[in-house]
């Protein structure tokens, strides 16, 4: 009966630490988490925490270019990066979120910055070549570089 409960407890073991590794991919800094719904962005709206949200809408040539830039200063940076995709072309569930939760924005994508469920700043680019230095800029303003 003793080793039944050795075999047991290795296992659950085995099982916690999966967890535990698989947990830490899923929100490790340096990354970008896709926010898939509404309902999901809301929620991470909703969490008073300081986040950064990208909102890009599909097919959207711009947000794929920027896309490239940011993940490697998300990663050289250990930041997190959270994005919404719209669709290619926006409900008006999409649309009146956006309009009710963010500042006026004329394109995707479009980059805020949120605390407590506010929106505190914005960035829109056009060229995604400025990301970086827009971003450093931004961040080392407010003494978090």
């Amino acid at each position: 009966m003793p080793n039944r409960y050795k075999v047991l407890a290795a296992c659950i073991g085995i099982i916690l630490g999966i967890g535990c590794f698989a947990a830490s991919i899923v929100h490790r800094p340096g990354t970008r988490l896709s926010l898939s719904t509404i309902e999901a962005l809301d929620e991470r709206m909703e969490s008073n925490q300081a986040f950064w949200i990208q909102l890009t809408k599909e097919g959207c040539i711009y947000c794929e270019a920027l896309r490239t830039v940011e993940d490697q200063f998300l990663s050289d940076h250990n930041m997190t990066l959270f994005e919404y995709e719209a669709s290619s072309a926006p409900t008006d569930k999409e649309r009146t979120y956006f309009d009710d939760r963010f500042p006026p924005f004329r394109y995707f994508p479009a980059l805020f910055y949120v605390e407590n469920g506010e929106v505190i700043d914005a960035m829109q680019l056009s060229d995604p070549t400025e990301f970086e230095s827009e971003m450093t800029s931004w961040l080392s303003e407010r003494s978090l570089l």
